[in-house]
C-alpha cells in the first residue's frame, strides 16, 4: 500500500478552473467561488393554463394531481411552481391529454373534452 505522502501534489487549480478564469466571458458561476450562475424561473400563469381547460380549481387538481391549496397559492402568486410540477404543468398546457393517457386508467378516459382550447 503506498504511503500518503507518495502522492502526487495536487496543482491548486484544475484545467477546468484554469480555462474559468482565463475566460470572463464563461458560462456557468465564479470559478474562484464555484458558485454556479442561478437560473431564473420563468413565471407561468397557472390561472390562465385552468380556464383554457375549462376547469374548476377542483377539478384541475384531481385530474393532474395537485392540491387545491397548491394550486391557490400558485394562482395568486404566492409560490411558484418548481421542479417537476413545473414540468409537468408545460405538459399539460402542451398536450393536457397526453397527460391524462398517462395518469387515467384505460377504463376511464373520457378526456376528449380537454383538447386545449384557443
Amino acid at each position: 500500500m503506498p504511503s500518503p505522502l507518495s502522492r502526487k501534489p495536487r496543482p491548486p487549480y484544475s484545467r477546468y478552473h484554469l480555462w474559468l478564469l482565463a475566460n470572463p466571458e464563461r458560462p456557468g458561476g465564479n470559478a474562484r467561488t464555484r458558485t454556479p450562475r442561478s437560473r431564473r424561473p420563468v413565471p407561468m400563469d397557472v390561472a390562465d393554463l385552468r380556464t383554457r381547460l375549462g376547469l374548476t380549481q377542483t377539478q384541475f387538481a384531481r385530474h393532474f394531481g395537485f392540491s387545491v391549496e397548491t394550486l391557490r397559492h400558485w394562482e395568486r402568486g404566492d409560490r411558484q411552481p418548481r421542479g417537476a410540477a413545473k414540468v409537468l404543468l408545460s405538459v399539460i398546457a402542451h398536450n393536457p391529454a397526453a397527460v391524462l393517457d398517462a395518469l387515467v386508467p384505460e377504463f376511464a378516459k373520457p378526456h376528449e373534452e380537454f383538447v386545449t382550447k384557443p
